[in-house]
C-alpha cells in the first residue's frame, strides 16, 4: 500500500514491472552432509554452501522462489537433479565441482543437458572457476565450492544478474 500510495503521489497511472526469478541451488559433492546430520566417515563435512547462497539470495531479494537439493558427485545423479531443477525454476546456480578435479563433474552434467557454457573460469581469486551457461531462456551459474569463493561470486556475479533479470535500471548497486 505503501509503494503505491508513493506511486501515485508523483501521478504515475501506470509502471512497467518485472517478476523476480525462480531459482534452484544445487549443492554438489558427496562429502557434504545435510545440516543436524551425524559424520558417518571421516572427511564428511556439513552443506554450508546452500544454506549461505539462499541467506544471500533472500536478504537481497533478488528471487521469488529458491529450492535448495543436493546431488552427490556421480553423473547420472547430478544430471537427474540439475534436469529436475531446471524443470522449475528459470535460473540454476550449482556450487561445486566446477573445477578441473576427478569429481568436478558439473560442466560435463551440464553440456548433457543441453547448456551451453557461455564462460568457464574468471580472473579471480577466490572464485575462478566460475561458469556461467543457458539453456533456452534459463540462465545457469556454476560457483566454486569453497565457502568464501561461493559467496564472492554469488555477491560479486550472480547478484547483480539476478537484479538484471529482475528489471533492475542498475544491477550493480
Amino acid at each position: 500500500a505503501g509503494h503505491l500510495g508513493i506511486l501515485a503521489a508523483q501521478g504515475l497511472a501506470q509502471i512497467t514491472v518485472h517478476q523476480r526469478p525462480s531459482v534452484g541451488i544445487l549443492t554438489t559433492g558427496t562429502e557434504l552432509l545435510p545440516l543436524g546430520a551425524t559424520r558417518q566417515h571421516p572427511g564428511q563435512i556439513y552443506d554450508s554452501n546452500g544454506p549461505l547462497i539462499q541467506a544471500l539470495l533472500q536478504h537481497h531479494q533478488v528471487a521469488d522462489q529458491i529450492t535448495l537439493a543436493h546431488a552427490a558427485d556421480d553423473l547420472p545423479s547430478l544430471q537427474r537433479s540439475m534436469a529436475t531443477l531446471l524443470e522449475k525454476v528459470s535460473v540454476l546456480i550449482c556450487v561445486g565441482g566446477v573445477s578441473v578435479g576427478d569429481h568436478d563433474l558439473v560442466k560435463p552434467a551440464l553440456a548433457n543437458l543441453g547448456v551451453t557454457t557461455d564462460f568457464w573460469r574468471v580472473a579471480m581469486k577466490p572464485g575462478k572457476p566460475f561458469l556461467f551457461g543457458q539453456r533456452e531462456a534459463k540462465a545457469i551459474f556454476g560457483l566454486p565450492g569453497n565457502p568464501v569463493s561461493a559467496y564472492v561470486t554469488a555477491f560479486l556475479l550472480v547478484l547483480p544478474a539476478l537484479r538484471k533479470l529482475a528489471g533492475a535500471a542498475e544491477p550493480q548497486s
